[in-house]
């Protein structure tokens, strides 16, 4: 089930969408979040297992030709004015000017300067450039082909109710504040409350579930738009236990404001109070337009001695470096309605760390102090009173350590992330009727896994299955007939279903093929890349033959299993891509692309065509991916550094742990005196070093050579063990089942890899 939220900023610092993204993502659901581009941001990107695109912004409509010719026509019409009616337009010109305050301050150079405030025309164009960018989020969201679409906040909510409505799916409204109540009286006109107003009041009765951050705003969305059933899920962080250690009794206690130095957040107030502290000492942390007036106050009232400024950190490490206070301080001041309702995110970094608190008196936040007994609450108006309640909790040491542990315990069992995110997930699961979205496949959905070589003859393969079943899981495995086979056994417990060959493949192959694949004379056996060619710009007969055998094989997976239901697909390598992508976006399951190598790379002397037209089609497939894994970290690194992806998750190609086996009595594993055996296992292929293991026998003194393994290559590696005598000290052994591997190589004494770096 697929998830599209909307959010009019650049999503990395907003830690509310983020956790409800990577909570979703747990819980089986695919997200993208489209969000804004500001400034140097990537367009796309992947965080923490979700899609993130982000649209541009709109150009302001000041700079646009529409503006330019609505100013050029209005000065033209007040210059016809002006010459066809002088009076009448003197009249008008004063009642403008008496009603807009940037004029009314220039009428007099020695009058006092007006405060900002909002006019009619730039509320309007605001209006407008939201309307624009809610336009541009309503066309990329429609491409995601959601079933959910969130909205988060009221600037995003017409966006996601015309994509909902559009695509015949459900809306989540998501408000984090109340919008229309977020400034302080007379900043914003009557006109643009009463728009935000009514678009809210109309729309918010359209939603399919309406999330919040704390009661207050519940009960006045309830109140104000007679709305019900509005979830609360709180903006706390993940949990992050911390190292106990033996509180400092002796040291001055440390009093710490950590976040945004911004007015109205009581930070003066805060400083002021410092006079009437008993003992203590006050640090801020972070940073803000107010940082330079606030170091001035300091400093004009001499308290260097007792306020310090600590730089910001990341947001990883709030809740550790605030570990090193003892109270935390939340002096906001509610200027308007949206302030006094509101429950920051760092009265539950103070508890995670372990601080007492001391907050503004105010509705959500004397709840949580009180209700725990983590502190006290004050007026944030009033120094002395914030100093009052700073000194009762300071002046009973016992007390509060007290408090400080009932922050850890509150923390640990009520104000966490994981607390919150049950309670997302149950309002998901009753707007989609899926009370399990991440349940198992093991309940008749089988796991889906593309291969296009014999698969079962390959071991990652092989293992990946053989997982499959030890979790339980049914597996289906789509694979290529092998050569020369009309059917195969198929292993228990695995529904294996077989790709039947192009027809017309071996007259095709021979046509098209490289010449090299062909056997070769061993006097024209060499070093691979000694008369290798440039790879040319072209496609070359051979890379049509490639190419023609992926697009048959995904054609004819989509068409053996698009009425087949799974759970998960499982694409190995890129040659099976694009059919796990093309049925996981037509039956909406997750899919798995599993990089055993970097396919685009490991042709070295390809045309520029070919390799353009693969990496380009891994690069644009590979997003539709829930989930990368490849074989090393060295791969995974390339993968993201090319597609610009999260980096995948590495999962080596290691057997399951056996026993220690004992060669056979007899068998060709058996260890032999004075010989001692040396064995590459692999696929006979080009750049496996094999023609110059095979020459290098020819230096061996006390040891034999055993190639095993099948391939393209055999022939000529037989022709050239020939024309070089060396029958005594090379030998060819038939292919073991993948299944068989380890026990194969009981008794031999070393393993060959001679692999090249083309």
């Amino acid at each position: 089930m697929k998830v599209c939220m909307l959010v009019t900023n650049s999503v990395s610092n907003d830690p509310r969408v983020r956790r409800e993204a990577a909570t979703l993502v747990k819980a089986g659901y695919q997200v993208t979040v489209i969000g804004l581009q500001v400034k140097e941001d990537q367009q796309e990107e992947w965080l923490d297992g979700y899609r993130v695109v982000r649209v541009p912004l709109p150009r302001s409509l000041r700079r646009s030709l529409v503006y330019h010719f609505l100013k050029w026509l209005n000065a033209v019409v007040l210059m016809w004015l002006k010459a066809a009616a002088p009076r009448p337009y003197t009249v008008l010109r004063a009642w403008y000017r008496s009603i807009n305050p940037r004029k009314l301050a220039e009428t007099s150079l020695t009058s006092p300067r007006l405060p900002m405030r909002s006019t009619i025309r730039s509320e309007l164009l605001d209006v407008l450039h939201i309307l624009r960018i809610n336009l541009k989020m309503v066309r990329e969201a429609l491409r995601q082909r959601a079933d959910v679409y969130h909205a988060h906040d009221l600037d995003t909510l017409l966006a996601g109710y015309v994509a909902g409505r559009l695509a015949g799916k459900k809306l989540v409204y998501d408000f984090h504040e109340l919008y229309t109540e977020q400034f302080k009286e007379g900043v914003k006109t009557g006109a643009w409350r009463f728009y935000y107003s009514s678009l809210e009041r109309i729309l918010v009765k359209r939603t399919d579930l309406r999330l919040t951050v704390c009661e207050s705003l519940a009960d006045w969305a309830t109140q104000r738009y007679g709305t019900d059933g509005v979830v609360v899920v709180r903006n706390v962080p993940v949990y992050q236990p911390l190292l106990s250690s033996p509180a400092d009794l002796g040291r001055d206690p440390v009093i710490l404001y950590h976040g945004g130095y911004f007015r109205d957040r009581g930070l003066e107030q805060l400083i002021e109070s410092v006079q009437y502290l008993e003992r203590g000492r006050i640090v801020f942390r972070g940073f803000g337009e107010l940082e330079d007036h606030l170091r001035a106050l300091v400093q004009e009232q001499g308290l260097e001695d007792r306020v310090s400024f600590a730089p910001p950190v990341p947001m990883p490490e709030l809740v550790k470096t605030a570990a090193e206070a003892d109270i935390g301080v939340i002096p906001y001041i509610p200027f308007c309605l949206n302030n006094r309702f509101c429950l920051p995110n760092k009265i539950f970094e103070y508890m995670m760390a372990g601080l007492a608190v001391a907050g503004s008196d105010l509705p959500e936040l004397r709840k949580v102090i009180l209700g725990h007994n983590l502190g006290g609450v004050f007026n944030p108006e009033d120094p002395r009173d914030i100093a009052r309640a700073l000194n009762e909790l300071l002046e009973d040491r016992a007390r509060l350590e007290a408090m400080k542990r009932n922050a850890l315990l509150a923390a640990r069992t009520s104000y966490n992330w994981e607390v919150e995110a049950q309670k997302l997930m149950k309002g998901y699961q009753s707007i989609t009727n899926d009370p399990q979205p991440d349940a198992s496949p093991r309940a008749g959905k089988p796991v889906v896994m593309l291969v296009t070589n014999e698969g079962l003859t390959d071991p990652r393969v092989l293992r990946s299955v053989q997982a499959a079943q030890r979790a339980g899981f049914e597996s289906r495995l789509v694979c290529r007939l092998p050569a020369g086979e009309e059917e195969a056994i198929d292993p228990p417990g695995v529904r294996v279903q077989r790709v039947s060959p192009l027809w017309g493949r071996r007259w095709l192959k021979r046509l098209l093929s490289r010449p090299e694949d062909q056997p070769a004379p061993p006097e024209t056996v060499g070093p691979r890349g000694t008369n290798d060619g440039q790879g040319g710009f072209w496609l070359k007969p051979w890379e049509l033959w490639i190419l023609g055998g992926i697009t048959w094989f995904n054609l004819q997976a989509v068409r053996q299993l698009w009425r087949v239901p799974a759970a998960l697909y499982h694409a190995n390598d890129l040659d099976t891509l694009p059919a796990g992508v093309a049925l996981s976006r037509w039956k909406r399951v997750a899919l798995l692309y599993d990089a055993h190598e970097l396919f685009a790379a490991q042709f070295p002397v390809s045309s520029r065509q070919f390799s353009a037209l693969l990496f380009g089609l891994e690069r644009w497939l590979i997003r539709f991916a829930h989930k990368v894994v490849t074989v090393n970290d060295s791969i995974a690194e390339t993968l993201a550094e090319w597609h610009r992806v999260p980096l995948p998750t590495v999962v080596m190609n290691c057997p399951f742990a056996v026993e220690p086996v004992q060669p056979k009595s007899g068998g060709l594993g058996k260890a032999r005196e004075g010989k001692a055996r040396v064995i590459y296992q692999g696929m006979y292929v080009r750049d496996r070093g094999l023609e110059e293991l095979i020459r290098s026998a020819a230096w061996f003194d006390s040891a034999e050579l055993y190639l095993r393994g099948y391939g393209e290559l055999e022939p000529t590696l037989r022709a050239l063990v020939n024309a070089e005598h060396l029958q005594n000290r090379v030998h060819f052994l038939p292919p073991v089942a993948a299944d068989q591997l380890v026990e194969s190589l009981a008794g031999f004494d070393v393993g060959l890899i001679a692999y090249r770096a083309t």
